[in-house]
């Protein structure tokens, strides 16, 4: 006991002399760390620039330069610092290999963006990034959407042939990050040490770690760009190497998502007009107008120094899309502020359902922050700062969108602590700057309420805690806790969901090896699944189908799809084409109608279950489980409903291919349709003898038009059948 309790209090001692940071080339290790993820990025982005090279040559020549730079920088690198660095690479590569991506962003169109330049698809001098589907609304966001973190995911599923190991990007850039402040801050008070440390541990990176999205990656950039303004407020000039770092950070958070280029100029304007003032305090004795000059030729030359090689490193590293669009006469930041052809869905339908009383971005921001943790568009409702329930933590097991309260439970709890330590000490070195830097972030953006957009806020509290004296840190300690919990804590929960859903995937995909598989949404792509599983996609859904499905069930493998309506079948679960018609009021049909697409099951006055069209396209998918030898024909009963069933048509699709029309009335009526026998023949040969049915309706609004709420007129169906045609 005595020898533990001697060896804790050496710990503390070390730790509050700041020894223990010293024991390793912290700076080093998380310059490393960065150069990992930025060097192949940037390599690829050139060889794509020049038509040379290919992302494997990029990822193995980035490999050979970081060794050059340890090699180089051997004097102060221990063997310890290197076996630090090879151990991160290890565990954050292996946690990429073992969690499975399952964000609804990441399966629609980075995973199929980051297949295709792995591939060898040049998004540079190609052009349009056609992802093959109908309408091109994703392929819209893979061609004009920042690429900096695909090329690096390209680079090293090019190199290591594992799809999944690209999304190891996320906890590279944290521990890159966490380690230089540890470095920067090593001469720092310990309170200032310790919050600056939780700092880089954002919710939102460690709640994305799984997947091909980039808030996370946009939230540890920004930390360290608020950070490198941090260390200007405070009079510090940076060393070489943090200017280093700092300066690729910052090219790197330009490149991530297109607010990373307003957030990195917002940082960089607030060093320069901190430079601007300080400078014209120090030209003491002068005229105004000679203090003024010469403030604004030291900010000048500061701004040249910073923005020159940023605007150097994003005009290769972004050339795809911030230049394609200005050489092919689009807005910079097309299609964001183009009108036509804007594929950015507006937000602004869904805040006003979860904020009905706020009414612009400060106080729908201010409500988001006091409110009950939420991933559901419902109004938002105000909670106690005490409140840790189950029910609040809950939501981060998916972790995806987060309408409300999204940087954690304890956050605002956190933010009614922090607040004191900026009311009761003096906010100077260089606080006062920095909150003005994060709230000019943050209200910049128009939908800061959804708090993955905006995730520097969570320096926010910890920021307003830097003014406490070493002598009142104890002041510190509690909110530290309450933040390293909260982080944590959304991590653990976040963390323990995935891994029960990446085993569940691995289970049912292992029983499945080498078989195809009918993915019905084809927004959503599983290359970092399938691919290790050698289970071939097939995609019956060139265009985006209205479904009614719960929204969480949405990009899960957990289920089979004939028991929820999730969006994987093999072969096995296809039902065969209902030879006898099909009567939807008979629980005989609910195999075929979970299986379906557009549907909705409304009760009615007298307990009867009714299934109607959800938006404007219904979908059914079955198997052809014979031969056919003759045409056959399709029957459809039901009627239209709602004020405008007299105007309603449908037209009624095979396989992709236009059988008729049907005008449904106001009463339940029948109708037929010839289904040619090559068109069937079709369905027979297809490897997993496929067929499907698709009943499109014209003038309905389709589910993104309403807001995801039921349309209000629409077709009754009340059965269907498929059978050999009659001889004529």
């Amino acid at each position: 006991m005595k020898l533990l309790g001697s060896l804790y209090r050496r710990g503390l001692s070390e730790v509050g002399a700041g020894k223990f940071s010293r024991r390793f080339a912290l700076a080093l290790i998380a310059l490393l760390l960065l150069l990992y993820v930025a060097l192949p990025s940037f390599l690829l982005s050139v060889f794509l620039l020049l038509r040379v090279g290919s992302p494997r040559l990029a990822y193995w020549i980035s490999l050979a330069l970081i060794a050059g730079v340890a090699f180089y920088c051997r004097e102060k690198l221990a063997v310890r610092d290197i076996l630090v660095f090879l151990a991160l690479l290890v565990v954050c590569h292996a946690a990429s290999y073992l969690f499975f991506d399952t964000f609804f962003d990441g399966l629609s169109y980075h995973q199929p963006a980051v297949r295709r330049i792995a591939g060898g698809f040049n998004p540079i001098c190609d052009g349009y990034m056609n992802l093959g589907r109908l309408p091109d609304a994703w392929s819209d966001q893979a061609t004009y959407f920042p690429k900096t973190t695909w090329y690096f995911a390209a680079a090293v599923t090019a190199a290591w042939g594992d799809f999944q190991l690209g999304t190891a990007y996320h906890l590279l850039l944290l521990f890159a990050a966490l380690f230089f402040v540890l470095g920067a801050m090593k001469d720092e008070p310990l309170s200032k040490r310790l919050l600056w440390t939780v700092a880089c541990l954002n919710p939102i990176a460690l709640t994305q770690f799984t997947g091909y999205v980039v808030d996370g990656a946009l939230a540890t950039l920004s930390a360290v760009g608020v950070f490198y303004a941090y260390l200007f407020f405070r009079g510090r000039a940076p060393s070489r190497l943090e200017h280093f770092f700092c300066i690729v950070s910052l090219s790197m958070l330009f490149g991530v998502k297109t607010s990373g280029f307003a957030y990195g100029t917002i940082i960089l304007f607030w060093i320069v007009l901190h430079r601007l003032v300080q400078a014209c305090r120090e030209a003491g004795g002068r005229t105004p107008a000679r203090r003024f000059l010469a403030g604004t030729w030291s900010a000048l030359r500061l701004g040249l120094k910073l923005g020159c090689p940023v605007l150097l490193l994003v005009s290769v590293w972004g050339f795809a899309p911030y230049v394609t669009n200005v050489l092919n006469g689009r807005h910079i930041f097309y299609p964001l502020f183009r009108a036509e052809g804007r594929i950015i869905a507006d937000l602004s339908g869904p805040a006003q359902i979860i904020y009905p009383q706020a009414h612009n971005r400060v106080t729908r921001l201010l409500v988001s922050l006091m409110s009950h943790t939420t991933a559901n568009i419902e109004p938002a409702k105000i909670k106690s700062p005490f409140n840790v329930s189950w029910d609040e933590w809950e939501p981060f097991v998916a972790a995806a969108n987060m309408r409300a309260a999204g940087l954690g439970p304890l956050f605002f709890l956190l933010l009614l602590l922090s607040l004191p330590g900026l009311i009761f000490f003096r906010p100077g070195g260089g606080v006062g700057w920095l909150l003005a830097a994060l709230l000019t972030m943050a209200l910049v953006q128009p939908y800061a309420w959804q708090m993955r957009y905006v995730p520097f806020l969570w320096l926010f509290p910890l920021a307003c805690l830097l003014p406490v004296p070493e002598g009142k840190k104890y002041l510190v300690y509690v909110p530290f806790c309450l933040a390293l919990v909260n982080a944590l804590g959304v991590f653990a929960v976040f963390a323990e969901a995935q891994w029960n859903i990446s085993r569940t995937i691995e289970e049912v995909c292992t029983a499945h090896w080498g078989q195809p598989v009918l993915l019905d949404r084809s927004v959503l792509e599983w290359d970092g699944v399938f691919d290790r599983f050698q289970i071939r996609q097939k995609f019956a859904n060139p265009e985006e189908t209205n479904f009614y499905s719960p929204a969480p069930e949405l990009g899960s493998l957990s289920q089979a799809r004939t028991t929820r309506g999730i969006n994987l079948s093999f072969m096995e679960d296809l039902l065969p084409v209902p030879e006898n018609f099909l009567d939807f009021a008979d629980e005989n049909a609910l195999p075929w109608l979970r299986m379906s697409e557009g549907l909705m099951p409304v009760g009615t006055a007298d307990s009867q279950v009714v299934w109607r069209t959800y938006a404007n396209k219904v979908k059914f998918y079955m198997a052809l489980d014979r031969e056919p030898r003759e045409d056959w024909e399709l029957s459809l009963e039901g009627q239209a409903f709602g004020g405008k069933a007299r105007e309603l048509t449908v037209l009624v699709s095979v396989n992709h291919r236009e059988v008729g029309a049907w005008r449904p009335g106001g009463e339940v009526r029948t109708e037929k349709f010839l289904l040619p026998k090559t068109l069937m023949e079709e369905s027979f040969r297809d490897e997993m003898r496929l067929l499907t049915l698709t009943l499109r309706l014209i003038g309905v609004p389709s589910l993104i038009e309403n807001f995801l709420q039921p349309s209000s007129y629409g077709v009754q169906l009340q059965g269907i059948q498929i059978q050999p045609a009659a001889p004529r």
